[in-house]
């Protein structure tokens, strides 16, 4: 199991109001109330919207037999109202990422596992318009495979990225995983060279232009597709030479933007452009001084 909760947590979400009626006093979030299936735990991981009417979000719940099982909630414009959501095993099957490319065609990713740490398996659940179906993935090696998100450009071109055939909680590399409409493959990525890599997030601008983010060997790890190959593009790191991107948001070739953690008294920033990478400095929080992490961005 990767994520655990021991007491009572309601799924959250938050509700940006941005119109331009807003503006004038200033925009604001607000606390939009979604459902909670467990009386134990529910956590939301990701969320994805087609339209202000629109949208999904998705993370586990803790099942009567105190695992967790995949949750997946739909916004329409008024109310958040969780639906039924397939688990591949009886034992963990939690989600971290989805990605709306269409009304009928949604895409969410995670993993499942049946006894201990190193048996997970990838999963990958697309939702067809009436119901959400497992659709079978790929996995490298025999060890624990896990899926952290899921992007697309159409229909038959989604990427998914994660950890692959991990051993420990320090060990493992890059899983990347490709849908062409019919079966997902997995996808070359380079070899960093280090003993725990993993991809975190990724972003499509297009086809031949895909970002994924994470870690590798306690340092920032960017990769680019460029419609033929992955490459490790190179990026900044915090205090000490260390960092880890969790987020990814690419608005155009040369406008990328990654945020995570560094070590140090002060969180950098980091705006990562095709032709260059460089540190924007973000605001550290009081949570950020000393050796604590701070913001990476």
């Amino acid at each position: 199991m990767l994520r655990r909760a021991s007491a009572l947590l309601p799924a959250l979400a938050l509700l940006w109001f941005g119109a331009a009626t807003a503006l004038a006093a200033g925009p604001t979030w607000t606390l939009a109330v979604s459902e909670n299936p467990s009386d134990q735990a529910n956590y939301l991981t990701a969320a994805s919207m087609l339209s202000g009417t629109d949208a999904w979000a998705v993370g586990a719940w803790y099942r009567p037999a105190s695992t967790p099982g995949t949750l997946t909630e739909h916004w329409d414009g008024a109310t958040w109202t969780a639906v039924p959501s397939p688990n591949a095993t009886q034992g963990y099957n939690e989600l971290f990422d989805v990605h709306a490319i269409a009304t009928d065609d949604v895409w969410a990713v995670g993993y499942h596992n049946i006894a201990n740490y190193g048996s997970e398996k990838s999963m990958t659940l697309h939702w067809n318009g009436a119901t959400w179906k497992i659709v079978r993935s790929v996995n490298i090696g025999a060890n624990a495979n896990i899926l952290r998100g899921v992007a697309g450009a159409s229909s038959n071109d989604v990427w998914a990225v994660g950890l692959g055939n991990s051993t420990s909680l320090q060990s493992g590399r890059p899983l990347v995983e490709h849908w062409n409409g019919t079966a997902w493959s997995i996808g070359r990525s380079p070899n960093t060279g280090q003993a725990f890599a993993q991809l975190e997030a990724l972003s499509v601008i297009s086809s031949n232009d895909v970002w994924a983010v994470g870690v590798a060997g306690g340092k920032t790890l960017a990769e680019h597709w460029d419609g033929t190959a992955w490459t490790v593009v190179s990026s900044p790191n915090g205090p000490g030479g260390r960092g880890e991107l969790s987020s990814v948001s690419a608005f155009a070739t040369t406008d990328v933007w990654a945020v995570g953690t560094a070590g140090g008294k002060r969180g950098p920033s980091c705006r990562a452009r095709t032709e260059r990478s460089q540190r924007v400095h973000s605001p550290a929080s009081s949570r950020s001084q000393g050796t604590t992490p701070g913001p990476l961005a």
